[in-house]
């Protein structure tokens, strides 16, 4: 979340903000419930802004963490399958590639 994070600082994009009550439901419930939620507000947020026409950036996968981890995240993942065939939807990796924004 912090490369998402300081790329949108570089480009004036907003960002999802999560979940609310994300860690105070995760005392109470089992992390695998939670995240589901989580998935779920974030895919409703996605599809309010595609429903309100905005453009979306997808700055690609942390594939340094994705290889340590050897799985890619289930909400990035998420994001991918909602945001496949919108119109504006921009991957913007080369971009990122040369802000230098790691």
């Amino acid at each position: 979340m912090e490369r998402v994070k300081k790329y949108n600082k570089l480009t004036g994009a907003e960002t999802y903000d999560g979940m609310p009550n994300y860690n105070d439901l995760k005392k109470v419930m089992p992390d695998e419930e939670v995240d589901k939620l989580a998935i779920e507000h974030n895919k409703k947020w996605i599809q309010k802004q595609m429903d309100e026409g905005a453009e979306v950036l997808d700055i690609g996968p942390a594939f340094k963490r994705r290889r340590e981890r050897g799985y890619a995240q289930p909400a990035y993942e998420m994001e991918r399958t909602v945001t496949k065939e919108y119109q504006k939807h921009k991957k913007v990796l080369k971009d990122l590639i040369n802000m230098k924004v790691e």
